[in-house]
């Protein structure tokens, strides 16, 4: 290391930048003339470490040792040989010899050794690391110094250099944060030739782009390059604005410092310490202990310099600088010299309050030293004194004076009011005195030195996320007076301020005001269930009819007083269809997409735009339009609630209550908003008040347009756009579960059919009114697409006409848009819109009042130039729904105390237009730009296949439609669309007439009626699955079946019901047939052949020789005849089965229920028909014989033996059958049970999955489908296991990489195709042990796909179900742990499950220990079920019906293939493990 010089020069701090290029070279003397006054301006603020290194960066170094330059001689003169090289060859060098090269984006193998520069064996070289994983150079993200001669060794071909995976990981976790990443691209990689701006010498560097954001710094205004290590933990560069700042995406012709060079200069290269160990820092280490000292021996030499010249304005401007920066501390300096004691700070010599908090905020920086000495007492104190002392002394002296003299000046009070009540006198409390103290010095010391661990700010980090701790914080808030009393004076606060709360103080009374009612319902559910057993009760919930007024001004010209006009209507008033205003915006939406395509013809080729998107679209159609609402924004105030909104009586009383605090005279109607739902009860409510005019909230209306246009569109190809455009999840699409994403797939969809029609009737050349022309039948999918093109636009045009508050374009987009409804069988929404439609054409002047203010308008900022509208109805849930449930807290569940709550939560929460406004600001209600840019090339990429589509004479085989196939995309089907338009038109004039003008008898038969033949997204996923399923069996036909088999694959992917009824149609075998067969009884080992042929000349034509053989009582076939005969099963002739049924369809085959007639009595036996199991019996048997064994266990189903079906020749397993089906379907009983019969369940299953790995066997596919349970005759429940081991002869005909199971109860390690132990078994117990809990399977409200198993993969499992007992609990997360080798055993389970159950299972009762004990007594003390509930019998059986049939349309709980590979999982998982390892910080 260089020693520091004596004197300093100022011009030394730019002596380096003036080799810079032209571009910089006129700034240099400016920068030179401010630099003084910026130096000192910001000198304050100088950091100890890196004033050291700023004056040493800056300094020439020209002492350099011999040693130093024989080390660089030989470097030297390679330096003069590369820049001969370069002028010869002529290569890209600048004039300063320095230029880059970009590394290509190539994927090589062959990779040369590390190349990164890096301190190792105590000196700086290349780190040369061969072994292990190398990768590419140019996959770090940082800026290394990397070796020349590596660099000259690849000749060019710059993706050879390598990288070791040490070097790599560093970079990515430690030097780099993950947000930087994000912004970087990663195919910039390139290699710096540059000099060293302190030895002058050629270097190396690799960068990403120019160079690291995070690591580069301005200093004086110019770029300085380092690398990256060299800033891990060293704090030479930090920022010190103006001299020293980040620089940040803005690199411009940085000069760079090799690593030598950065050391001599008082940096420092982090030294990584190896695995295993330590590191450590030139912090820890203490290096910059001295740069304090060194900074300002830098000044004072500067200063000296600067005496000595003649510029005498410079000297005078310095000394002014000087003198207002350190003459506060002239105090301090002189006192010091003066005496060796530490000298208090006085107020008398502080010029003001604000000097004195510097000259503290200094000290308190400056104490840093002193603060990690006691760290460890800051860190983790074991008392409060302990931390108290910990902190410095100073610090803790001056809070204690302030908090000591206020709290004496509080007691002096008291204290005479003590005297006066003979009380006794109050004393200062120290102990609470340090408290107080210890917390703001918390956080002073926190917010200056925040890398420490403090330990007051990281309880209260920890403390703010436990729920049930808040109320410890708010004690200690109160205790430090940082809240003003206690939670429990703040509730009896509350209960007063909403005991006198008056809503109806907020009322504006003034004429021109239009009082504007709007009612919803709002509803709260208890947050957990009362205590008792979870399955007894459900959560409750409670009711209130939220109320709200808009106020709304209006203009004075509108304002009439008196009755108002109504006019009389008829039949034959126009109220629906299409109109002149919307056939006109129609147009006008026609002449937007013309102006942005912009189509010219060149050479004979059309030509448009592709570079606009839905949000160029929509501003245009927004410039066009005429916005209304022009006046301000409504006052919106929140009233008094009505009831429970369950009846039309508590309907009318809601809206009577507005009649009070609107001072309404007889003769004035009220106006109330409302949606579909309560629309209808408001509009039986006026029977009985005349004077109630009901309002159709219109953005509930275009959510249910959406759900219009999906139903009509649904069989023609929708979903499959929806698709191309990236949606991801069509279920909630289809039932449009979130408004705002469905309206914006619509938009999307309407934006690109728009864009591909206008393309196509150009290319053709065809007319846009004579699309629909019945000349244009081959233009199918044209019609269909310009019927949404037009109807969607009418959706549209409601819609923007809500936005921009234009009214006119609401009511005639809704007259356009009924028809609509009525086809799509909207039945209520169809009356709800004869209604209001009715309404608007009888009150004239109600209508002019709507068209100023047709929507609620948000309060907009003064720089924006168009404001944004809601639905009145929108703006309820959004500001009034939504806000009141985000402020309403406590007992929600009692109305009485909701009801008050509701009246005063304005009051709570100040005024809703901050709200409003916090909205706006959030830009919650506003498309982001992000949004639709990512759209803009799956929009185009849409817009291609449609303009294809609609040119093909087959589109059903265009690739878009292969997926979601539509159903009527036929000329039959296009008919069916068009015409669905005016039959919708007549069905809502009949309901017009009906409903509204009441002139003719009410009949509603047909309203439900689609138009159109409607196809839901479980159709098509059916479709495929059927077809799977009959490519599947197509490809397993053996070809001796002939076409009897080919009868059965299409009977095979029927749906259940049909199966069920054709099986119960199967040939038996007559009583003539069975007379004839005895005569083969007198054979006992094998048939003849001339008995067979003598048999079947007596049947008939449907007997062959195999069905002979079945039926005398030997399959015919050697391997099973051998086996049956070697085993403890038999062959038992199908003929000796009767009343066969269909029964189910499982993971592994079919499943019937039949009778056998056996000789010691009829017994109910299950016959299963396995997949495969003809292809593959040998593997079938062998697998069999392990499990033998187990043929007589208690526990395991009991197996017979084997049949044939005469009729599919397919062989069956004969088994025991359970009379109460599976485990699943008795979750719904199992759950009532108290823990004592579960426990007994749960010890008859782990003993019996015990019995099968005592046998070193594995089940293979362990879950509660396979887990039967039966009733006997003494009423008493019993546990089998079955198919053990049956599921590997369909293991045998997977690929490699195919999975196979119950995804919810597979084990992570088999979903990734590990190989099958013991412990996957104990994983699908745990899946039943929750199922106990719950009720449920798991995971049931998920889809079982690739992203479940990627969850669980991931170490996603069950959410624990309340009240469970806690050492059950821990023994099913042992059981599903991520980590096999972690789950216990069989053996393990039945002894913990035995335990628990019958308490002296492994000793005397004395014996039991304590922890058993209290174990038991949780599941003692653990709810049970309460049979004196007054709950309904209906209510219970609903429930479990509920629990029962409702989960995800996409959960499967039968064993299958899954549709996705093994592969495809461990890729993405490996990948997400890289990305975290690219990421972390």
């Amino acid at each position: 290391m260089l020693e520091y010089n004596d004197r300093f020069s100022l011009n030394s701090l730019f002596e380096n930048f003036t080799e810079e290029s032209e571009e910089l070279e006129d700034d240099i003397s400016s920068d030179n003339e401010g630099s003084d006054c910026e130096f000192f301006g910001s000198f304050a603020d100088f950091d100890e470490c890196n004033i050291r290194f700023l004056h040493r960066i800056s300094e020439n170094i020209d002492v350099t040792s011999s040693s130093d330059s024989d080390i660089y001689e030989d470097e030297i003169n390679e330096d003069l040989e590369c820049e001969n090289e370069c002028n010869n060859e002529q290569s890209p060098c600048n004039n300063n010899n320095e230029y880059h090269e970009i590394i290509a984006d190539l994927e090589l193998k062959d990779l040369t050794a590390c190349v990164v520069i890096d301190f190792i064996n105590g000196k700086f070289q290349r780190c040369g690391q061969n072994e292990g994983k190398i990768r590419q150079l140019r996959n770090l993200f940082g800026t290394w110094q990397i070796d020349r001669d590596a660099v000259k060794e690849v000749n060019g071909i710059l993706p050879r250099l390598g990288v070791c995976d040490s070097h790599f990981q560093f970079d990515n976790k430690y030097l780099h944060k993950p947000r930087e990443k994000k912004f970087k691209d990663f195919e910039s990689g390139i290699i710096q030739w540059c000099r060293c701006m302190s030895c002058d010498k050629f270097v190396n560097f690799f960068s990403r782009g120019m160079g690291c954001a995070q690591h580069s710094w301005y200093i004086n205004k110019h770029n300085i390059q380092v690398s990256c290590i060299g800033q891990y933990g060293c704090e030479a560069l930090k920022e010190c604005d103006p001299l020293c700042v980040q620089a940040f995406d803005n690199i411009k012709r940085s000069r760079s410092i090799c690593c030598s060079c950065y050391e001599k200069l008082g940096g420092h290269i982090y030294q990584r310490p190896g695995r295993g160990k330590k590191g450590s820092t030139c912090v820890n280490k203490q290096l910059h202990l001295e740069d304090i000292s060194k900074g300002l021996e830098f000044l004072g030499n500067w200063l000296i310099d600067i005496s000595r010249t003649q510029d005498e304005e410079l000297k005078k401007q310095i000394l002014v600088a000087l003198v207002n920066t350190l003459i506060p501390f002239a105090p301090h300096s002189y006192y010091n010299k003066e005496t060796n004691n530490p000298i208090p700070i006085s107020t008398s010599k502080i010029l003001n309050h604000l000097e004195l908090g510097s000259i503290i905020g200094n000290k308190l920086w400056n104490s840093r030293s002193d603060v990690i000495a006691n760290k460890s007492s800051l860190e983790s104190p074991q008392t409060i004194q302990e931390y108290y002392n910990a902190f410095p002394n100073f610090i803790t002296t001056f809070f204690w004076g302030i908090i000591y003299k206020l709290q004496e000046k509080k007691i002096e009070i008291s204290n005479r009011q003590q005297k006066k009540r003979n009380k006794p006198l109050q004393t200062v409390n120290h102990k609470k005195l340090t408290k107080v103290v210890t917390f703001i010095t918390s956080i002073l010391i926190g917010f200056a030195f925040p890398s420490l661990k403090i330990w007051l700010p990281r309880v209260l980090a920890s403390l703010v996320r436990r729920p049930r701790l808040l109320s410890s914080l708010r004690q200690l808030l109160t205790m430090c007076h940082v809240t003003s009393h206690t939670d429990r004076y703040e509730r009896k606060l509350a209960n007063v301020r909403m005991k006198n709360a008056n809503p109806t103080q907020r009322l504006i009374k003034k004429n021109n005001i239009w009082n504007l009612a709007i009612i919803d319902n709002i509803d709260f559910k208890e947050k957990s269930f009362k205590f008792g057993n979870i399955y007894d009760v459900t959560r409750e919930s409670s009711h209130a009819i939220l109320r709200m007024a808009f106020q709304i001004q209006l203009p004075i010209d509108i304002i009439r007083t008196g009755p108002e006009e109504m006019v009389e209507l008829t039949a034959d008033t126009p109220l629906f269809g299409m109109n002149s205003r919307i056939d006109q915006l129609l147009m006008t939406f026609q002449e937007v997409f013309k102006e942005l395509l912009d189509f010219k013809n060149i050479n004979g080729e059309l030509s448009y735009r592709k570079d606009f998107d839905a949000k160029s679209v929509k501003d245009i159609l927004l410039s066009k339009l005429d916005y209304g609402c022009l006046e301000p924004s409504p006052n919106v105030i929140i009233l008094e609630p009505g009831n429970n909104p369950n009846s039309d009586e508590e309907i009318l009383n809601a809206a009577e209550m507005y009649k009070k605090e609107f001072d309404l005279k007889d003769y004035e109607f009220l106006d109330i908003v409302a949606d579909e739902a309560i629309y209808r009860r408001l509009i039986k409510c006026k029977k009985k008040w005349t004077k109630l005019r009901p309002h159709l909230g219109q953005w509930h209306t275009s959510k249910d347009f959406c759900s219009v246009l999906l139903v009509l569109f649904s069989s023609y190809g929708l979903l499959s756009l929806a698709s191309r455009l990236g949606v991801r999840f069509l279920d909630k699409l289809e039932i449009v579960v979130d408004y705002r994403s469905t309206a914006r797939v619509l938009d999307l969809l309407w934006v690109a059919v728009g864009i591909a029609i206008n393309i196509y009737i150009n290319l053709k050349k065809i007319n846009f009114s004579e699309i629909l022309d019945g000349k244009n039948d081959t233009h199918i999918c044209l019609k269909v697409w310009y019927l949404y093109y037009r109807w969607a636009g009418i959706w549209k045009a409601h819609k923007m006409g809500m936005r921009i508050g234009n009214f006119s374009i609401q009511k005639d987009s809704l007259a356009a848009a009924a028809p609509l409804f009525a086809s799509a069988a909207k039945s209520n929404y169809t009356t709800a819109i004869a209604h209001y439609l009715s309404t608007l054409a009888a009150f004239p002047q109600l209508e002019e009042k709507l068209r100023c203010v047709g929507s609620f308008k948000i309060p907009r900022e003064q720089h924006e130039e168009n404001h944004i509208c809601l639905g009145f109805d929108e703006a309820l849930e959004t500001f009034g729904v939504k806000y009141v449930k985000q402020n309403v807290t406590g007992n929600t569940i009692d109305e009485k105390c909701l009801k008050d709550q509701i009246k005063a939560v304005q009051d709570e929460r100040a005024r809703i237009d901050l709200l409003i406004y916090e909205y706006l600001d959030n830009k919650s209600i506003l498309p982001a730009e992000r949004t639709s840019k990512s759209r803009m090339a799956p929009l185009w990429d849409l817009v291609g296949d449609l303009v294809d589509i609609f040119g093909m004479s087959d589109p059903l085989s265009h690739d878009l439609f292969q997926e979601y196939q539509p159903t009527e995309l036929h000329h039959q089907g296009v008919e069916r669309l068009i015409s669905c338009y005016q039959k919708g038109l007549a069905r809502i004039k009949t309901v017009y007439r009906q409903e509204v003008l009441e002139i003719e008898c009410r009949n509603t038969h047909g309203r439900r009626a689609i138009e159109v033949v409607r196809t839901r997204l479980k159709d098509f996923t059916q479709q495929k699955k059927n077809r799977r399923t009959k490519v599947k069996l197509s490809q397993g036909t053996s070809q001796t079946g002939g076409s009897r088999n080919a009868d059965n694959l299409e009977l095979s992917h029927l749906p259940n019901d049909q199966i069920s009824l054709l099986k119960k149609k199967r040939k038996q075998t007559t009583p003539e047939e069975e007379k004839i067969l005895e005569a083969l009884l007198v054979y006992e080992d094998e048939l003849p052949d001339s008995a067979i042929n003598e048999v079947l000349d007596k049947l008939s034509s449907d007997w062959n020789k195999t069905k002979v053989k079945a039926a005398f009582g030997k399959s015919g076939n050697t391997i099973i005849d051998e086996f049956v005969f070697e085993s403890k099963l038999r062959w038992i002739p199908y003929n000796k089965f009767e009343n066969v049924e269909y029964l189910d369809k499982g993971g592994f085959g079919i499943i019937y229920k039949a009778i056998w007639l056996n000789n010691n009595g009829n017994k109910e036996v299950i016959l299963k028909c396995h997949n495969n199991l003809d292809e593959n019996l040998d593997e079938f048997l062998n697998e069999w014989k392990y499990h033998e064994c187990c043929i007589n266990s208690y526990y395991i189903i009991n197996f017979y033996g084997f049949t044939r079906d005469p009729d599919t020749l397919k062989y069956m397993v004969v088994m025991d059958y359970a009379n109460k089906g599976n485990l699943r379907v008795n979750l719904t009983r199992i759950i009532k049970y108290n823990w004592k019969q579960k426990l007994y369940m749960l010890h008859e299953i782990i003993s019996g999955l015990d019995e099968l790995h005592k046998q070193n066997l594995i089940h293979c596919d362990f879950h509660d489908g396979n887990i039967l349970n039966h009733n006997d005759n003494e009423n008493r429940d019993k546990i089998y296991i079955s198919d053990l081991g049956l599921c590997q002869p369909v293991k045998s005909f997977l690929n490699k990489y195919d999975i196979y199971g119950v995804i919810p109860f597979m084990a992570p390690e088999i979903l990734r195709r590990k190989s099958y132990t013991p412990a996957s078994d104990v994983y699908g117990f745990s899946m039943i042990m929750w199922e106990f809990t719950s009720g449920v399977p798991p995971f049931d409200d998920r889809s079982h796909d690739i992203q479940l198993s990627l969850s669980i993969c991931r170490g996603e499992r069950p959410e624990i179900t309340e009240n469970t007992p806690q050492c059950y609990v821990d023994l099913m997360k042992k059981c599903w742990d991520e980590n096999p080798l972690k789950r216990p055993s069989s053996k393990e389970i039945l002894n913990i499950i035995g335990e628990w159950i019958f308490p002296s299972y492994s000793g005397k009762i004395e014996n039991i220990n304590e922890e058993l004990k209290c174990n038991i007594m949780e599941f003692i003390n653990a709810p049970i079920e309460n049979n004196n509930l007054a709950i309904e019998s209906h209510h219970l059986a609903t429930e479990s019906l509920r629990l029962a049939t409702e989960s995800h349309p996409q959960a499967c709980y039968t064993s299958r293939l899954l549709d996705f590979t093994s592969k495809k999982l461990n890729d993405t998982l490996e990948s997400e493990e890289l990305n975290n390892c690219l990421i972390q910080d």
